[in-house]
């Protein structure tokens, strides 16, 4: 999952984003689906909500935001949640097809768009033994070639 730290600082033109106001019911981490782990992880980048992004962000071990050992990993977290609610926020979306996945993980495409841009986007959803649900990865990469979090709208 550090992974996603080069990819995110690799970020150009995004718009600084507010933390914003943690929304009623999306603090509890997990999802009772898949789905809605996704649904509940872009509702939080639309809310520009970061506590509510890192709830909704984890992988089998649960949320980021529960997990994290050290405040220095707190504040990566926060400043990679920052960056990808650049991504996320002002963004529609259809969830599409699902693929199993290594781990037990499921692979979800999501069409996005964010003002002009249109991207088809490959969410990663994790389960941990207690059956909640995690986005534990999306592909960034392909929102910023598609002009997602740019000026260039």
């Amino acid at each position: 999952m550090r992974r996603f730290t080069l990819l995110l600082l690799l970020a150009v033109g995004c718009r600084s984003a507010g933390v914003g106001t943690p929304s009623a019911g999306s603090k509890s981490p997990g999802a009772a689906s898949q789905t809605v782990a996704i649904d509940r992880f872009i509702a939080a980048g639309n809310a520009q909500d970061v506590q509510a992004l890192l709830a909704a962000w984890g992988d089998e071990n649960g949320s980021r935001r529960d997990h994290e050992t050290t405040a220095a990993e707190r504040a990566e977290d926060e400043r990679n949640a920052i960056i990808l609610i650049c991504h996320l926020k002002n963004t529609t979306h259809q969830i599409q097809d699902s693929k199993p996945g290594a781990g037990g993980r499921t692979f979800y495409d999501v069409d996005m768009t964010q003002g002009t841009a249109h991207a088809r986007v490959r969410f990663t959803v994790a389960e941990t033994p207690s059956r909640q649900y995690f986005v534990a990865d999306f592909d960034v990469v392909t929102m910023q070639h598609a002009g997602f979090c740019s000026n260039k709208k």
